[in-house]
This record gives C-alpha cells, sequence and structure tokens, in this order.
C-alpha cells in the first residue's frame, strides 16, 4: 500500500504523455485545408488529393487542467520536492489544485485518405484511420487525504466520482459535399467502426474512516472492459488488482456506425458582406455494439475493505516511471472489486462533437477573420470552446493562420501553416493549443494544454474557382 502516493502521481503527470484527438479548430476556415472535412463534412478543399500512407494526417492532443507545477515544489535547499514532501505545507499543495482534475490523452491517426471533386458541385472523401482516447476525472478529495492523513481519531474522507475512460478503435469513412444552390453546400459522412477495446472504471464513492489501529474503506464502484486484449487480473484471493493486455488475444471487439452532418453557407448579396460565410455540423453520433462474448463486468461486491496504515513510506524518494503499471493495481486493492457475470450485451455511445462558425474574408480574399464553437459531449464531461482565428493567404499555395481559444481551462493561442502547391506535396502543420512553459522532460509545466497535428498529401485536379 505504501506505493499508492507515488502511482498517484504517476497518473496525474506522465499519463499525458500517452499522447485528444480531432482535426485542429485552427484548420476549420482554411479553405486548402485537406483535413477541415473532419470537423464538417461539407467543407472541401479548392483540389483533390490523395494523402501519404500513415502520414496523411497525425494528431496529438492533451488537455488538463492541472500540470507538473502542481505537484512539484522548490524546496530550501534549492532543490525540488513532490507535494508528499514534509518541507511542502498542505495549505500550499492543496491551494494550487481545483476542485477536479481533468485529464485527456488522446491519438487521431490517418492510415489513408482521399479527396476528388465530382463535377462542378460534388466532393468525394474515403479515409481509414485509428483512434485512441481516454478520459479522467479525478477530485481534490483524494489528494487531500494522501497529503494530510490522518489528523483526529477517526478522520474520515469521502472521496466520489473518480473516474476513467479508454477506448481504441478504427474507422473506415466514405464522406460527400454537394452545393445544393449557389453558396450552399451540404455534406454528410458515413462512418464503420471495428473497435478493438474500451475500457471503465468508475469509483462513484470511496469512504476512508481513519483510526489509530486500522482504517476502514467503505466503496461503491464499478467497471467494464469491452474487447478483446484486455483483462482482468486478480490477487490470489480472486480480488482484481490490475488490468492486463494480451497482444495474442488482440482483435475485433466490437462493430459499429456513425453518421457526420454538415452544412455552409456563403452570403453573394453584392455588399461589402459578400463572402461571409456560416456553418454548423455535428460528427460522430453513433454507436458500438459488443457481443456479451466480449464484456468482462465487475463492481464492489462487498464494500467493505479494512487494512492498516501506510508505513515506513519515503516521501523523498519517487520513482514515478516505474509506478504506472502499479496505480491500477493500488487502486484497485483499496476499492475491492470483484469480477461479476456479464448479463448482456452492451452498446455504447460515441463522444459526439457540435461545431459552429461564422467567417469573413477581406481584401480579396487574401485575410479573413473567424470565429468557432465546439462542443464535445463524452462519457465523463462535457467540454465546450470558442476559437478566434485569423487567416492570411498572400498565394494560392500558402496559409498562415493563427488563433485564440478560451472557454476552456485554460485561454491558449494556436498557429497553423499550411503549403498546397498545385502540383507535388501539400504539408501542413499547426496547434491550438501551445504550452509557454515546461519542464526539462517536456511535460507542460502549469496546464497541460497541448496538441500538434500535421499530415503529407499529393494534390491533383483542377483547382476550384
Amino acid at each position: 500500500m505504501k506505493k499508492i502516493y507515488v502511482t498517484i502521481l504517476a497518473v496525474l503527470v506522465l499519463l499525458p504523455s500517452s499522447l485528444k484527438g480531432q482535426s485542429l479548430l485552427t484548420n476549420y476556415f482554411v479553405e486548402n485545408s485537406t483535413v477541415s472535412h473532419k470537423l464538417n463534412p461539407a467543407l472541401t478543399p479548392v483540389q483533390g488529393f490523395i494523402g501519404m500512407p500513415v502520414l496523411s494526417s497525425i494528431n496529438l492532443n492533451i488537455e488538463s487542467n492541472v500540470g507538473i507545477a502542481n505537484f512539484l515544489f522548490p524546496l530550501e535547499n534549492g532543490k525540488l520536492g513532490t507535494f508528499l514532501h514534509p518541507d511542502v505545507s498542505s495549505e500550499q499543495f492543496l491551494s494550487t489544485l481545483p476542485a477536479t482534475m481533468y485529464l485527456s490523452p488522446d491519438i487521431n491517426m490517418d492510415i489513408y485518405n482521399m479527396g476528388w471533386r465530382m463535377g462542378k458541385k460534388g466532393f468525394w472523401t474515403i479515409g481509414l484511420g485509428l483512434k485512441i482516447n481516454a478520459d479522467t476525472s479525478i477530485p481534490d478529495e483524494l489528494f487531500k487525504f494522501l497529503k494530510v492523513g490522518m489528523v483526529n481519531d477517526p478522520t474520515v474522507y469521502d472521496i466520489k466520482n473518480f473516474s476513467f475512460v479508454q477506448d481504441a478503435y478504427a474507422e473506415a469513412n466514405v464522406g460527400y459535399s454537394h452545393e445544393i444552390i449557389s453558396g450552399l453546400r451540404i455534406g454528410g459522412k458515413l462512418k464503420f467502426l471495428a473497435s478493438i477495446d474500451r475500457a471503465y472504471v468508475s469509483i462513484d464513492d470511496l469512504k476512508v474512516n481513519m483510526g489509530s489501529d486500522e482504517w476502514t474503506v467503505i466503496s461503491r464502484a464499478s467497471a467494464y472492459i469491452l474487447g478483446k486484449g484486455m483483462d482482468f487480473v486478480k490477487d490470489e484471493e480472486g480480488r482484481i488488482n490490475n488490468l492486463g493486455f494480451d497482444k495474442d488475444q488482440l482483435g475485433i471487439g466490437g462493430f459499429g456506425a456513425a453518421i457526420d452532418l454538415g452544412i455552409h453557407y456563403r452570403l453573394s448579396v453584392g455588399s461589402v458582406l459578400d463572402g461571409l460565410t456560416f456553418s454548423a455540423s455535428a460528427t460522430d453520433i453513433g454507436l458500438v455494439f459488443y457481443p456479451q462474448a466480449n464484456v468482462k463486468t465487475a463492481q464492489v461486491t462487498d464494500g467493505s475493505v479494512k487494512f492498516e496504515g501506510f508505513q515506513n513510506l519515503n516521501v523523498k524518494d519517487l520513482d514515478i516511471k516505474g509506478q504506472l503499471d502499479a496505480v491500477v493495481k493500488e487502486l484497485f486493492s483499496l476499492v475491492g472489486f470483484e469480477e461479476t457475470l456479464a448479463a448482456k450485451s452492451e452498446i455504447k455511445m460515441l463522444a459526439a462533437k457540435v461545431y459552429a462558425g461564422v467567417n469573413y474574408p477581406f481584401l480579396k480574399n487574401k485575410m479573413s477573420v473567424g470565429l468557432l464553437y465546439s462542443g464535445r459531449f463524452g462519457a465523463i464531461r462535457n467540454h465546450h470552446e470558442l476559437t478566434t482565428s485569423f487567416n492570411y493567404r498572400p498565394a494560392y499555395w500558402f496559409d498562415a493562420t493563427v488563433s485564440y481559444s478560451f472557454l476552456n481551462y485554460a485561454k491558449t493561442f494556436g498557429w497553423l501553416l499550411n503549403f498546397t502547391p498545385k502540383r507535388g506535396v501539400n504539408f501542413f502543420i499547426g496547434s491550438d493549443y501551445m504550452c509557454s512553459a515546461f519542464n526539462p522532460q517536456g511535460i507542460p509545466a502549469n496546464r497541460a494544454y497541448f496538441n500538434v497535428q500535421t499530415g503529407i498529401s499529393f494534390p491533383f485536379g483542377a483547382k476550384k474557382l
């Protein structure tokens, strides 16, 4: 049990480095973009394209309202100490924490994609990709328990709403955008999903009663694993103490489908408002079905676990990397999960997203300003964001965009460079969230908000006039 301190810190600090996966918001209003159709299927680039296999689009994303500066503090001797170090006061540590901490690391990769114009008004896209998403919610009461410990006899901590969800799936998609009247385009995309796995752990209530002789934990929790390649690991008493992965059993654990819908309208009224555009979309509206054979469930059947307090804990020693796997084992042992017989198959919804934007070009479309709302509705939490952007297009083959996002945990700047020659190689790279401070290991020092997306494709066909 004594490793629980460092394992919790390991999850908070290093889980983001495991890699939120959507196309860049900064990309939304870039006319030459070959990936904006991921946000709105009505949007089309000015020319057809063939993506370079595996490298056509790679997006890594981290979102968190905490960073390493919340858990490491300068000491009087000039060195750093963890939040558990005796020279770091409880008030100093706890005052830096939000009421609920969130972590959302994701990766989104296109294995292959392609888009081409069909006549003067239609545009088709096809793609094959892989998505790995995670979301974690951790209450600050847990850290109060870890840092403060027992102050009275007894001392009671009530830790609620500790949740973790992770899923990985492959996606094949086909999309079409069509101009139905002058200036008005509608688009749709059909996605076929093959789930690799989905894991969910929810500790709804963990009540810790700390006494001078023993600690008693009363818990209410549930967990499930959907798919193949993952399983519960049990101790000698049959209690779950970890999640295991077996690559030899890896396979398709479930099937599903989803749709994207979008609309885009450009004004043409013979006035200064010419070119003003309005757009909206809803993406990832769908579900995945898992047969009963691929469903594993667990819950707390007894609800009460007794154990002695931590002993001989060296709070000055922190082997973070070596504790990543142990965090699940320690927490599961503390809660007391036991596997139960899955009663039925499962159907799980995807995390749907919505977008709404307005954009105004000027100086003969060499510049534009835009405002985009984005919302994500996940299994643990919902996320809302506003992004303003300024796009500069000095030549038909080059776009440079800067953006500013707010209404989220951190107000952040973004940027994008997009090279789109009529022939040759299209290359883009950009970010919605740029951290201003990192530690020597590359971990964000403050709020861990960071993403980057890059891709290579080959343009073909005539450019849209």
